[in-house]
């Protein structure tokens, strides 16, 4: 069974954060190295409340995937962006 991401309404920044994430995986990034959806990257093109909002979506699909796959990561909220980190399986 593959994660499906149908279930998770989001916005365009959310879904910009995303398909990075996504292809840094999948090229073997570092996805712990950069912030998303971060005040500084959007807040040219949208207001901090929009942002927020994408801020709160990519966390959640962010860590729905990373339970999903087990993959050994966690998304965190910060001040003005999402930032992902390592974190331990075995618990």
């Amino acid at each position: 069974m593959n994660f499906n991401t149908k279930s998770y309404p989001l916005d365009w920044i959310a879904g910009i954060e995303w398909d990075n994430i996504q292809e840094t995986l999948k090229s073997g990034g570092d996805i712990t190295k950069k912030c998303y959806a971060s005040y500084d990257d959007w807040e040219d093109d949208c207001g901090h409340s929009e942002i927020d909002e994408a801020q709160y979506q990519l966390e959640t699909i962010l860590n729905d995937y990373f339970e999903f796959e087990k993959l050994p990561y966690s998304a965190v909220r910060w001040i003005e962006e999402v930032k992902i980190q390592k974190v331990s399986l075995d618990e």
